[in-house]
C-alpha cells in the first residue's frame, strides 16, 4: 500500500547486491531507494495488470532482501516483494505459491521492523483478511502454515497506534480492535479517523479511499471463504 514516486532504474536489484558483496556503506540506502522506485512500478503495473513486471519486482526484492545490511532495509524489501506476490495472487497466478510467500514475507517484515508503517499496515491487512475467513478455510490454510490469531492482531493494533495521521493505519486499527473486542483501541482509532475527517482536504480523501479499499478486502476475503 505504500504510495511513492520516482522513475525505475534497470536491474536495480542485482546492481545493489553486487555492492553488498563489496561491503560498500551505501548498500542500505541504495536498496531502500530501489524499493521506493519498485513501489512506483507496482502502482503502474496495477493499472495494466503486467504479470511480468510483478514477477520481476518480487524476485528482485527477494534477492535484495538476502543482502540487506539492516532489519529495517530487509523489512522494506520484504514488503515490496509481498505486495508484488499479492498482486500475482489476486490475478490468479499460482495462488497457493504466491499467497503463501506473500503471507510469510509480510509476517517476517513486521517481525523485523514493527515500527515501520509499511510493515505494520501490510501485515495488518493480511491479519484482517485471514481473520474474515471461515473456519474450514482457516483450517485448510493452517496446513500450509498460513494462520493468524488474535494475538497477532493485538500486536498490530499496538504498532498501528504510532501512526495517528495515517488513514489506513487507523482504519485497520479499528477493524482489528473490533475483532479482538478491544474497546479502548477501537475508540482511539475512531477518534483518530474522526480527526482526519475534520481536517478535510487530502486527509478526508484518504479516509474515504482507504475505507473503500478495506471494505473491498473484507468482501473479497468473505467471498473466498464462502466458496470453500
Amino acid at each position: 500500500m505504500a504510495q511513492v514516486g520516482g522513475a525505475s532504474k534497470p536491474a536495480a536489484g542485482p546492481a545493489t547486491t553486487e555492492k553488498a558483496s563489496e561491503g560498500k556503506p551505501d548498500i542500505g540506502p541504495a536498496l531502500e531507494r530501489w524499493a521506493m522506485e519498485a513501489s512506483a512500478r507496482l502502482l503502474k503495473a496495477n493499472t495494466t495488470g503486467n504479470l511480468d513486471e510483478f514477477q520481476k519486482i518480487a524476485e528482485e526484492a527477494e534477492q535484495g532482501s538476502e543482502h540487506a545490511p539492516t532489519p529495517r532495509t530487509q523489512a522494506i524489501l520484504l514488503v515490496t516483494a509481498a505486495m508484488a506476490r499479492t498482486a500475482l495472487f489476486h490475478l490468479g497466478q499460482d495462488k497457493k505459491g504466491n499467497g503463501t510467500r506473500a503471507f510469510h514475507e509480510f509476517k517476517e517484515a513486521f517481525g523485523l521492523a514493527p515500527g515501520r508503517k509499511e510493515a505494520a499496515t501490510g501485515w495488518g491487512q493480511t491479519v484482517l483478511a485471514l481473520g474474515h475467513q471461515g473456519f474450514f478455510t482457516r483450517k485448510f490454510l493452517g496446513l500450509l502454515g498460513v494462520s493468524v490469531s488474535k494475538d497477532d492482531a493485538r500486536e498490530v493494533i499496538d504498532a498501528l497506534g504510532a501512526f495517528p495521521d495515517d488513514a489506513l493505519s487507523q482504519l485497520l486499527r479499528g477493524r482489528l480492535a473490533a475483532w479482538c473486542k478491544d474497546t479502548q483501541a477501537a475508540a482511539a482509532a475512531a477518534a483518530a479517523v474522526k480527526a482526519l475527517l475534520a481536517k478535510g482536504g487530502d486527509a478526508a480523501v484518504q479516509v474515504d479511499k482507504m475505507e473503500k479499499w478495506l471494505a473491498g478486502l473484507e468482501k473479497q476475503a468473505a467471498d473466498s471463504g464462502a466458496k470453500k
